[in-house]
């Protein structure tokens, strides 16, 4: 209900709260300028990686007019980071230090005096200011309890910088200039929207846009800043009486409705679900403020009343499984949430420390993602996707309400500071802070956003525009007794100690900024050293990466990159020996021990420091085998020793990650029963694609005498599980793992009934597992027509159209990514459409899996290589592979694999001239001698008797 009074006529002897303070508020007015300018550098610089782009991006046209204005946002490539975006924290630590300054010499100088607070509202922003100190300050003093101090301390500054920043914001803007702000605001915004659009459009239409903040969440929400301004122009303007509508008001709803398009467009560009749910958020706590008390409390308890219906239902209907059949994301959220969970009641008072949970979350992680690994994107669980968690995770429910009590207190001085209201177009924009900082905190308790570049200087300007509305009452929702003077009302006065307090919180702020911006450019010079492979430079780099930047998350994965630069100094130490002078040769030994040993200690040390780390345990085991080698010739109980270590850390990897296949492999090569080494090949499987390596394994494995007892032991073991099995089940007992493995071998067997029979029973087990582990189905699916294509080539039709239903039960995902995934698949039926002679077919299939169009002809020359290597040596098929060799000449006429396997048929047949006559047409064909020299040798090896005639030696 509006209880403003009626305007009082004009006194031109007595100012009105409408008059402008006769003194410049110069403090306010620069303290506008540099909000606009962090909110331009935030939306607009960027900071890409030399000669990185999107993957996939569409090449610049000549005319392009957009590519001059992203390389003016990149300064010219000027600045280089990781990953693009670190200058927009920059930007932000940069405004912060600059905002103090100026607090600093407002408090010294004094300025304008204030309007009247807003009784309540004030004394409630004050409260929510000491709280959210009170948050960061427990954040600061966990670091003594915290397994890592540095990471606290780190995490602890990163929310001091944006809590003073938002209490410099409300110091400095007084209410009147927030209109102006929020305008401001709406059309920088709406200018970072159609940029998005502009660059999806011409450049890279194949990914959810993120450009230019880089995250496509952080995009939707940042887009929700001038989404609820401009709608609040538009809707002020619709709503207000004729009488009160103002010259400007037209203007505004223009602005604001132009403004709605390019914001509205990029927000669902992005498919970002989150800040939807934001938007409907922050449009609820609009219509929360703006109804009557009786109405908002009546609609705040249906709220609560529906949220507890909702999780109810969840609870009853999930067979206590709160992730059910939906998507990857959403089972993400549910897994970084429930860890959070547990990290807090670990200590549930006072926290395990402010930055811990990128630590240990990803140990935490563990066994889910071995049930779940489509739900994991990274190897590092990077944050709670919830901030509320988060906090209570890093510094216990002490601290927590001193973060919650923050955030509540704001929340009642905007209630109390909207409880009377003026005219609709200044509530509108007065009204937009709020609303966006409600909407930007709810997109906070489903994302991360507040904890990327360019989303804490979002969040906390919004946080600092809602105080400082708060803290003073409107001139159009004063009493007849309160228009007054706002300079005599509340003057201010100069205090120097103010000034000496934000001098020093300044001085900080710039010591913090400048540190982390050297380990931003020394991540920069670590990745490019990587690149270059230069591990040395790698090392050094990256320690002094970790050691200076603030952000928890950015300082592990500079610590791992450090790991694997001191392995690579070993491993390319380990390769020198071979190439060592004999003089040299101890020391270069001596010197591959000590880069071993320091790989190792480092890898033992990181993978207790930092337990969220995958790889460190097979990084220690790579550095014992190493060593073992070293110390083998000299030493045989220290390479024994070494050898021992390393098994003992390829078993701890296996732990943590049950199905890598690298370590299951690797495991092959130490002692253990039988049936535990056909469990690890089974295992190894659950990647997904076999390689070489595995069948290679898998035949050292088969020659074992009680093999095949082991085997039909697994398979009996998941005999009775069906694919109407629990889930968990199904991933647990590798039934579908233990089919293929029983499959494969039996097509090495020639026993390719009984394979295709194993093969179709193991997709029939993949069916309901696609939401966990999309693409498995679709490999046993090609899997099966490979054996049917080997049977009997007569069954082509069949294994064409296996191969088309493991392609369209492929998980449908961005374009680009999805081609990637489909490739293999594609090379297998392009194969398959070569026996079944439709080569049209098969070219326009491999025109889809190639990414060079240039190289379709050698790329089904290939294929059609592929095909006789498969079967040249079945005489059945003798026909067909002069077919498939003559198909593959027409397509690469200097292909040498073709020529040396057109000799080998015709030396097969002991036609010695249609050899000799082979090689004349490979010479004429374009072949150097040295490769008609390969292919004399190769049938020298394999035809003993033909060496003569070829001109060479027998072989020994």
């Amino acid at each position: 209900m509006n209880h403003a009074s009626p305007e009082l006529p004009a006194d031109p002897a007595r100012p009105s709260a409408h008059t402008r303070a006769p003194r410049p508020d110069w403090a306010a007015h620069a303290a506008v300028g540099l909000i606009l300018a962090l909110w331009a550098a935030t939306i607009f610089l960027i900071s890409p990686p030399r000669g990185q782009t999107y993957p996939g991006a569409i090449p610049w046209s000549p005319d392009s007019l957009l590519r001059p204005i992203t390389e003016l946002m990149s300064l010219g490539g000027l600045v280089s980071t990781a990953r693009g975006v670190e200058i927009k924290t920059l930007a932000f630590h940069v405004a912060v230090v600059l905002a103090l300054l100026l607090a600093a010499a407002w408090a010294w100088r004094g300025g304008p005096g204030r309007a009247l607070p807003e009784p309540g509202a004030s004394r409630a922003v004050t409260w929510a200011q000491l709280l959210l100190v009170g948050w960061v300050a427990m954040s600061l003093a966990s670091g003594a309890w915290s397994a890592d101090a540095d990471l606290a301390r780190g995490q602890a500054v990163l929310y001091g910088v944006g809590v003073l920043w938002a209490v410099a914001v409300s110091r400095l803007i007084c209410a009147c200039r927030v209109t102006g702000v929020v305008v401001g605001l709406t059309t920088l915004t709406a200018l970072g929207g159609g940029l998005c659009i502009w660059y999806y459009l011409e450049r890279n239409p194949f990914h959810r846009p993120g450009f230019p903040l880089g995250n496509p969440a952080l995009l939707g929400a940042a887009m929700l800043t001038g989404i609820f301004p401009a709608f609040g122009l538009v809707a002020a303007w619709l709503t207000a009486p004729r009488a009160e509508r103002s010259r400007a008001s037209p203007f505004h709803a223009v602005l604001g409705a132009a403004a709605l398009v390019p914001l509205l467009g990029c927000l669902w560009l992005t498919g970002a679900r989150a800040a939807w749910l934001a938007l409907l958020a922050g449009g609820a706590v609009a219509v929360l403020v703006l109804v009557g008390r009786r109405m908002r409390l009546a609609l705040a308890g249906a709220a609560v009343a529906l949220l507890l219906l909702t999780g109810t239902l969840l609870y009853q209907y999930s067979h206590l499984d709160l992730t059910m059949a939906r998507g990857a994301s959403t089972r993400f959220r549910v897994y970084a949430w429930r860890y959070a969970a547990e990290l807090w009641q670990t200590r549930p008072f006072t926290g395990c420390g402010a930055g811990i949970y990128p630590r240990v979350a990803g140990e935490m992680a563990a066994t889910d993602r071995a049930l779940d690994p489509a739900a994991f994107m990274s190897e590092i669980v990077e944050h709670a996707h919830n901030e509320l968690f988060e906090v209570f995770a890093e510094i216990g429910l002490v601290g927590g309400v001193t973060f919650v009590g923050g955030l509540v207190a704001t929340a009642v001085a905007v209630l109390r500071r909207f409880s009377r209201r003026g005219p609709a177009a200044d509530t509108a924009l007065a009204l937009a802070p709020p609303v966006v900082l409600a909407a930007l905190v709810a997109d906070a308790l489903v994302g991360v956003n507040p904890r990327l570049p360019g989303g804490a200087a979002l969040l906390f300007t919004m946080l600092g525009l809602t105080w400082s509305v708060c803290r003073e009452r409107s001139a159009g929702a004063a009493t007849v007794d309160e228009v007054v003077d706002p300079v005599a009302a509340e003057p201010h006065r100069r205090s120097p100690l103010v000034a000496l307090a934000c001098l020093m919180a300044a001085a900080s702020v710039g010591y913090f900024a400048y540190r982390d911006w050297a380990g931003v450019r020394a991540e920069y010079g670590a990745q490019r050293a990587v690149a270059r492979g230069d591990h040395g430079e790698a090392l050094a780099a990256s320690q002094t990466a970790a050691e200076h930047l603030l952000d928890p998350v950015r300082r592990i994965a500079t610590a791992q990159t450090s790991l694997r630069a001191r392995a690579g100094l070993a491993q390319v130490a380990l390769e020198s020996l071979g190439e060592a002078e004999a003089s040299n040769a101890a020391a270069t030994r001596q010197r591959a021990v000590h880069l071993c040993e320091a790989a190792y200690g480092a890898s033992i040390a990181m993978r207790q420091a930092v337990p969220a780390l995958e790889r460190t345990s097979a990084l220690a085991a790579h550095a014992a085998e190493w060593l073992a080698e070293l110390h083998r010739p000299t030493d045989a109980a220290t390479a024994a020793e070494w050898r021992l270590r390393a098994e003992v850390s390829w078993r701890q990897q296996r732990r943590r990650t049950p199905y890598d296949v690298e370590t299951l492999l690797a495991l092959l090569r130490y002692r253990a029963t039988l049936p535990t080494h056909v469990a690890y090949l089974r295992d190894a499987l659950r990647e997904g694609q076999t390689d070489q390596e595995w069948y290679r394994a898998l035949a050292r494995l088969s020659q074992a005498p009680d093999f095949e007892r082991a085997l039909a032991n697994l398979l009996a073991a998941v005999g009775p599980l069906t694919p109407e099995t629990d889930r968990d089940t199904l991933m647990l007992s590798a039934a579908p793992e233990a089919f293929r493995l029983a499959a494969a071998y039996q097509a090495g067997r020639g026993q390719y009934d009984t394979a295709i029979a194993g093969a179709a029973r193991a997709a029939a087990l993949y069916e309901p597992l696609r939401s966990r582990i999309p693409e498995r189905v679709s490999v046993a699916l090609a899997e099966q027509a490979d054996y049917v294509l080997r049977r009997s080539l007569a069954d082509t039709p069949e294994a064409v159209r296996l191969l088309e239903l493991a392609l369209s039960k492929l998980p449908a995902i961005q374009e680009q990514k999805f081609e990637d995934l489909a490739r293999p698949f594609r090379q297998r039926l392009v194969r398959v459409l070569l026996v079944a002679g439709r080569e049209d077919d098969a070219r326009v299939v491999q025109q889809a899996a190639t990414r060079d169009r240039e190289h379709v002809d050698e790329a089904l020359a290939t294929a059609y290589i592929d095909l006789v290597i498969s079967f040249a040596r079945r005489e059945t098929e003798a026909e067909r592979v002069r077919a498939w060799l003559a198909s593959a000449l027409r397509l690469a006429p200097d292909n040498l694999l073709a020529w040396s396997w057109q000799a080998w048929v015709e030396a097969r047949d002991g036609d010695i001239d249609a050899v000799q006559a082979t090689l004349d047409a490979a010479q004429r064909a374009g072949l150097p001698p040295r490769s008609l020299e390969i292919i004399r040798r190769s049938l020298c090896r394999e035809f003993p008797p033909l060496c003569a005639e070829l001109g060479h030696d027998a072989p020994p």
